[in-house]
């Protein structure tokens, strides 16, 4: 879509995903809150639905904290950084009770609560050599977005993977076929970790030797 001006929204909900909405359900901004009166600057329309990033706030919500990633605002791996622990819990079990609304359990059991940080054990990487920048990009796809994140680690994905992505950037473009291989699924379990290469032509020998070492 073309560059628009800012906007200032009313946002008075926030969706499953983790933008923020105003009343008509037209305008998802990403890194709002319920509550608050925002300047936003659109980025995407989707589905007849414009997408908005957060350039200022005139009141901010209590519930609002700093996200520790710098790439929290445009990067697609998560959308609640900007988002007190205990808020987010909250949220997402207000989104539970509402999906079993019409057949309601008879107890409801306290969320499990885990670390604000580091908790993703799986995920899709993708994988892009950017001619522009002249080397391999490794991590998850920006907000709405069809590019791949610039970012050395990642703060949700846990250990070992999340300061693994600048690494796996420079094992890639050391392979022969450093142009075909789009992604990386990731599992990360308590005693073994998974990297899947998918690769769109064959390993070499020394590929293999490469990615054996690494």
């Amino acid at each position: 879509m073309k560059k628009k001006e800012m906007i200032e929204l009313d946002i008075v909900s926030m969706h499953e995903d983790g933008f923020g909405l105003t009343a008509d359900g037209t305008n998802a901004v990403y890194g709002s809150l319920p509550g608050e009166s925002v300047v936003a600057a659109p980025f995407a329309r989707k589905r007849k639905m414009l997408f908005s990033r957060v350039d200022s706030i005139a009141h901010p919500s209590e519930f609002r904290v700093e996200p520790r990633c710098s790439a929290a605002a445009y990067c697609g791996g998560c959308s609640y950084q900007h988002v007190a622990h205990d808020a987010q819990l909250r949220f997402k079990q207000e989104q539970l009770q509402e999906t079993f609304e019409q057949c309601p359990p008879e107890n409801w059991l306290a969320p499990l609560n885990g670390d604000s940080y580091h908790y993703r054990s799986k995920a899709r990487l993708g994988v892009k050599f950017v001619d522009k920048k002249g080397r391999v990009l490794v991590g998850f796809r920006e907000k709405k977005k069809p590019y791949i994140a610039e970012i050395d680690d990642c703060h949700v994905l846990r250990e070992p993977v999340s300061k693994l992505l600048a690494p796996l950037s420079r094992l890639i473009e050391k392979l022969s076929i450093v142009r075909s291989v789009p992604q990386i699924e990731v599992a990360i379990g308590d005693a073994e970790t998974a990297l899947v290469f998918r690769h769109m032509e064959a390993l070499s020998r020394e590929d293999e030797r490469l990615i054996t070492q690494f």
